[in-house]
């Protein structure tokens, strides 16, 4: 699944990042993107929060949102 640090596609990246996601309980929430990638694979964006839902000052990272360095 991995070949060093990196996961060798983004299937491989994103069931990386729900398994440590869940480990971590968080709640998830994938939301699904209406284009299709060039061999007809999808690729949703995947929200993962951990903490109160109704925490009045939050932490935002956002990874892959665009191009090659998307996974």
């Amino acid at each position: 699944m991995t070949h060093g640090p990196f996961a060798k596609d983004f299937s491989s990246a994103r069931e990386l990042f729900l398994a440590s996601a869940r480990d971590a309980g968080a709640s998830l929430d994938p939301h699904d993107s209406p284009v299709e990638g060039p061999r007809g694979d999808f690729f949703p964006t995947d929200v993962a929060w951990i903490g109160p839902e109704d925490a009045w000052k939050v932490f935002v990272a956002v990874s892959g949102t665009q191009g090659v360095e998307g996974f």
